[in-house]
């Protein structure tokens, strides 16, 4: 058996009520490598051992995790990360099925939150006429690694690789 981890990732609106997202990347992956798992009481390494999920139109994932006893090691950990860059970690319950939400693994199973980064609290300032060619001067030039770029479409192209990495190499939606 397994256990069902499932959420919802959503953002606020003006009047803060929570707007689901849709067709967003969550990643789940074990913290410890090689990872073997049980399939019919033998163990198998497990090559690609990150998954994917995207959220559907109510912005609700799902993972089927495995139970320590279907693991070696059986005290791995896992990560799941949300669209936001934010990174739970903790033990997958044995002989819980589930589902279990976020919230529920950690006030119940001991998870925690490892890294949390919002990608939505970016700030970008472009001054200068419009087009390709203008001028670019940062309003916080410390947030740039050198060289600091030098027109609005080389900042929009490293704002938007730095994403697709954070992302996990998934496209920007």
């Amino acid at each position: 058996m397994a256990c069902i981890i499932t959420d919802l990732v959503f953002n606020f609106n003006s009047l803060n009520a929570p707007i689901p997202v849709p067709l967003v990347t969550v990643f789940a992956e074990p913290a410890t490598t090689p990872l073997f798992l049980s399939s019919s009481s033998l163990f198998h390494e497990q090559s690609f051992t990150k998954r994917a999920t995207s959220t559907d139109q109510t912005g609700q994932w799902s993972f089927t995790l495995p139970w320590p006893s279907e693991q070696d090691p059986a005290l791995t950990q896992w990560i799941i990360t949300l669209p936001d860059n934010s990174r739970w970690m903790g033990l997958i319950p044995q002989g819980v099925n589930g589902p279990l939400s976020l919230h529920t693994l950690k006030n119940t199973y001991g998870w925690g939150l490892i890294s949390a980064t919002n990608l939505n609290l970016l700030p970008v300032a472009v001054q200068g006429p419009p087009g390709p060619l203008g001028p670019y001067t940062p309003s916080a030039p410390l947030q740039w690694q050198s060289p600091v770029p030098s027109t609005p479409q080389e900042a929009l192209d490293r704002l938007a690789a730095a994403v697709y990495a954070l992302r996990g190499n998934t496209p920007i939606p």
